[in-house]
């Protein structure tokens, strides 16, 4: 640039002192030009040197994140769902957008880490863990970052989405009967012989008369199922609107509703599926399972612990009977689908 100015002025006095000789001024105007345009090797020029900054910038290119769709893993902390992708070259981390949804929605929701400062969480690894809650749907995206000076950052694009989700299919929605009057359901022989006992029947006191009346309801076997939800109404003869509710849990494919009074029932039965997940192996006991002879010791102290357990089982039996379906962390508990109501009466 320098140089350039040096010749330019040059020129220009060239130009006023042969001005007056008679010199061709134009001949000058194209020397100059021809000059500009062969510019010296070592001359600057700050556009260029933007150019070449521009150029770097756009040598940094990563590579977009190989997301992995979500796997269900069942951990002391509970269950959850981990996304892993395969570490990009050059990057300094991973920004993650993630969403949840329960199972019976379509529309997803972001989801806020703890200490999140923006709608993506940053993270160091090559993992991101969902911890469940309920039966959920996850969806998340992935893309790289590279540190540049002060606060900004080179970025991959976004990885496709990848989805999981905190349970392993659904158990069918059972199909419940109408409820039945147990007198009603009686074969003919045991009609016959309560036909022959109508006199008897009259006599009857107060208190007889005021028995509980049973009204039957059944469903077919959901397969998968563990047990279902029962829920119970009922109202009043007369009345418009189904007021108590009862809600239990059973194994059993049929409940026996009872009421002194005439009343109307009606019965919804919901299938729930228990998904149970191993833990992880145990890398010692991978390491002597090679040993033959420490197999033979281990399988002696198996047997000693098979009996142990079998005892223990025996008195257990009752206790184990009435407890509680376990829904420990180790668990994941599935509802179907709610049956359709069906009714039954005690009139």
């Amino acid at each position: 640039m320098k140089n350039r100015i040096v010749i330019m002025l040059a020129l220009s006095l060239t130009v006023v002192v042969t001005a007056g000789c008679g010199l061709d001024i134009e001949s000058f105007i194209e020397a100059d030009q021809s000059i500009s345009q062969h510019a010296a090797p070592g001359s600057f020029d700050a556009s260029d040197e933007a150019s070449s900054e521009a150029s770097e910038e756009e040598k940094v290119e990563l590579k977009v994140p190989n997301v992995k769709d979500g796997e269900l893993h069942s951990t002391v902390n509970g269950v959850e769902v981990r996304f892993e992708w395969d570490r990009v070259e050059e990057a300094d981390g991973y920004e993650v957008f993630a969403e949840v949804k329960p199972i019976d929605s379509e529309v997803y929701q972001r989801i806020d880490e703890f200490g999140q400062k923006s709608e993506v969480f940053e993270t160091k690894s090559t993992f991101y863990i969902a911890q469940s809650e309920g039966n959920v749907d996850y969806r998340l995206k992935v893309r790289a970052y590279k540190k540049k000076d002060g606060l900004d950052r080179y970025r991959s694009a976004w990885s496709p989405y990848v989805t999981g989700s905190s349970y392993d299919g659904l158990p069918g929605t059972p199909v419940v009967k109408a409820g039945v009057l147990k007198d009603d359901s009686k074969d003919e022989d045991s009609k016959k012989k309560e036909d022959g006992k109508k006199e008897d029947k009259k006599k009857k006191d107060k208190k007889e008369t005021e028995k509980e009346k049973e009204v039957y309801f059944e469903w077919d076997k959901v397969e998968d199922a563990s047990y279902y939800k029962v829920q119970v109404e009922s109202k009043k003869k007369g009345d418009s609107v189904y007021g108590k509710v009862e809600t239990f849990e059973t194994e059993d494919t049929n409940y026996v509703c009872t009421a002194k009074d005439d009343t109307d029932f009606r019965v919804q039965v919901t299938a729930v599926k228990i998904l149970k997940f191993e833990d992880e192996v145990d890398e010692a006991a991978e390491a002597v399972s090679d040993d033959e002879d420490k197999k033979e010791t281990d399988k002696k102290d198996k047997d000693k612990e098979d009996k142990d357990k079998k005892d223990k089982d025996k008195k257990d039996k009752d206790k184990e009977e009435n407890d509680e379906v376990d829904t420990n962390k180790t668990l994941n508990i599935v509802e179907g689908k709610p049956s359709e109501y069906a009714t039954g009466k005690t009139y």
